[in-house]
């Protein structure tokens, strides 16, 4: 079977036991141009027993209106849906990305079964796994996400302690 032929039948088991899929991007932060911007969305599903337990895996699924190469436009969706398991490995090494499904207002969600509701009240630990509180001469700073990336370059996002503490706040 050649990719093309898996594509469709990944994207669709991975659709078919999603359980968070939300709008992310530009239409989250409300930095879009309507009527300029594409979507871009991001989802999280349960892998069938299969795909755990066998000689296949699917760990994570890309797929895009345009094909790949060609700039995504107006009306156009660019989707990767991540395997829970996938999903966690990223948040617990603090992902930026993959963090930012914690705290989607439910508005922005697309899917959102009980189990990614969940997922979604678990946000405190996996920020208390990802922090490391800094006290500078400015005051106390928290850098979420502390890790390397595949070039060795210290990623993560820096917020104030006093932006941290409102942001945790209002999902404890």
């Amino acid at each position: 079977m050649t990719d093309a032929v898996l594509i469709p039948e990944r994207r669709g088991i991975a659709e078919r036991y999603t359980i968070l899929k939300a709008v992310v991007g530009s239409k989250l932060h409300g930095l879009n141009l309507e009527g300029h911007d594409d979507t871009d969305e991001m989802g999280i599903f349960i892998e069938p027993p299969e795909y755990v337990v066998g000689l296949r895996s699917l760990e994570h699924v890309i797929a895009r209106t345009q094909p790949e190469g060609v700039p995504s436009g107006p009306g156009d969706v660019d989707l990767a849906l991540y395997s829970l398991r996938k999903f966690v490995r990223l948040a617990l090494s603090g992902n930026p990305s993959i963090l930012l499904m914690f705290f989607v207002p439910v508005d922005k969600c697309i899917e959102r079964r009980r189990i990614g509701r969940e997922l979604q009240e678990m946000a405190p630990m996996f920020i208390a796994k990802t922090v490391a509180i800094l006290d500078g001469t400015a005051g106390n700073t928290i850098v979420s996400g502390i890790g390397t990336n595949d070039w060795g370059t210290a990623t993560g996002a820096v917020w104030s302690a006093a932006d941290f503490q409102t942001a945790l706040s209002a999902w404890v």
